[in-house]
C-alpha cells in the first residue's frame, strides 16, 4: 500500500472519531471508564456528578451511591479531612492542585493516592465545577520506604564493614611476624568477609543461611566424599549483623583446622551440628567437632586465634566454650536471635 493511501485511511479514521466524540454523547463516558484512574466531577460544592467505572473499583462506592453526594464524604480519610477542604478551596477559587493524598475506601481503609484536580469552565470560560483524578500510589510508596530502608541499610554495613576491616589489620598485625604472613593472613580474612557480604547482597531480606554460611567457608577443604565435612542443622536465617562476625569466626576455625587440626591430615573430617534452642529467647546453638587429625593439646595459656574467635562472636553477644580434646578441637556457640 502506497503512503497517499496510508494517509487518506489515516484520515478518515480521524474523520469518523470526530464524528463520533460530535454524535455520541455517550463516548466520552466510554472513553473515561477505558482509562485505570479514578475520574470524578463534581459542582462547585463537591456533589458527584461523575463516577467513573475505575472510581467504583478503587474507592468501592458504585456510581449509583456516589451521584450526589459530597466527594469527600466518600473519599477524604479522616486524618486528610482538612487538606481535602483547603485543596477544595483552592479549586472552587479556579486554581488546580496535584499532590499526594491518604483517601479512604467505602470499607474504611485507607491508601495514598496521587490526586490531580481541575476547574471544568463552560463556553463562557465560568466556572461550573471540578474534576479530579486519583490512583493508588502503595507499590510506589512501599518501593520507596524499601529504598529508604535499603540505603539506611547500606550506610550501616559500609560503616560496619570499615570497623571490621580495620579490626582484622589490627589484629592480623599483631599476631604476624613477617610481611607476607600479614598479607596472606589479612587478605584470606578481608575475603572471607566478602563472601558474605555477597551472600547477603544475593538475598532481598539482606540475611543468610547459617548452613550457606558454613558451606562457603568449608567448601575449599571438602574433598567431595561427603566424609569430610558433614553439616547438619534446620535451617536457620541469620541478619548481617549475625552473619557477618559468624562468617569470620568461622573463617577462623577454618583456617586453624588446617594448619593445625582436622583438616591437616587427608583423613580428618568436621561435624558442625546446630539447632534452635527456645530460653528466655530463640539461640542458634552450635557445635564444631574435629576428628581425625594431629594429637591435639591444650594450650597452657589462651592463644592468639582463641582470642580472636571469642572477640568476633563477642559482637553477637554468643558463649562460647572452647575445648582441646585428644581427638580434635571441639567448640559450642550459642548466639542468641533476635525476633
Amino acid at each position: 500500500m502506497s503512503e497517499v493511501n496510508l494517509d487518506r485511511e489515516r484520515n478518515s479514521d480521524i474523520n469518523q472519531l470526530q464524528r463520533i466524540l460530535e454524535h455520541s454523547p455517550t463516548f466520552h463516558a466510554r472513553l473515561l471508564d477505558a482509562v485505570q484512574e479514578a475520574v470524578i466531577a463534581t459542582d462547585l460544592t463537591g456533589r458527584v456528578l461523575y463516577w467513573n467505572r475505575f472510581a467504583e473499583t478503587l474507592y468501592g462506592w458504585s456510581a449509583d451511591e456516589a451521584f450526589g453526594r459530597n466527594v469527600l464524604e466518600l473519599t477524604a480519610s479522616a486524618g486528610s479531612q482538612a487538606e481535602a477542604e483547603a485543596v477544595m478551596e483552592i479549586l472552587r477559587a479556579g486554581g488546580t492542585w496535584t499532590g499526594e493524598l491518604y483517601l479512604q475506601r467505602k470499607d474504611g481503609s485507607t491508601f495514598p493516592a496521587q490526586v490531580s484536580d481541575g476547574p471544568i469552565q463552560n463556553s463562557r470560560d465560568e466556572l461550573i465545577g471540578i474534576v479530579g483524578i486519583s490512583y493508588d500510589i502503595t507499590p510506589r510508596k512501599t518501593a520507596e520506604e524499601k529504598q529508604t530502608l535499603l540505603i539506611r541499610e547500606l550506610h550501616h554495613r559500609v560503616k560496619n564493614t570499615l570497623s571490621t576491616v580495620q579490626a582484622i589489620m589490627t589484629t592480623t598485625a599483631r599476631s604476624s611476624i613477617t610481611v607476607e604472613e600479614f598479607q596472606k593472613a589479612f587478605m584470606g580474612r578481608v575475603a572471607a568477609l566478602a563472601k558474605t557480604h555477597m551472600l547477603l547482597t544475593d538475598d532481598q531480606s539482606q540475611s543468610a543461611s547459617f548452613f550457606d554460611l558454613l558451606r562457603t567457608e568449608l567448601e575449599p577443604y571438602d574433598n567431595g566424599s561427603g566424609r569430610r565435612i558433614v553439616l547438619e542443622g534446620p535451617r536457620i536465617l541469620l541478619p548481617s549483623e549475625i552473619a557477618v562476625p559468624l562468617a569470620m569466626a568461622v573463617h577462623e576455625l577454618a583456617t586453624n583446622a588446617a594448619k593445625y587440626g582436622a583438616f591437616r591430615n587427608p583423613e580428618g573430617s568436621l561435624v558442625v551440628r546446630w539447632r534452635e534452642v527456645h530460653k528466655a529467647q530463640r539461640y542458634l546453638a552450635w557445635d564444631w567437632n574435629e576428628h581425625d587429625g594431629p594429637p591435639v593439646d591444650s594450650p597452657p595459656s589462651e592463644g592468639f586465634g582463641t582470642k580472636l574467635l571469642r572477640r568476633l562472636l563477642a559482637q553477637t553477644g554468643a558463649e562460647v566454650s572452647v575445648n582441646f580434646e585428644r581427638s580434635g578441637l571441639h567448640v559450642a556457640v550459642s548466639v542468641p536471635l533476635h525476633g
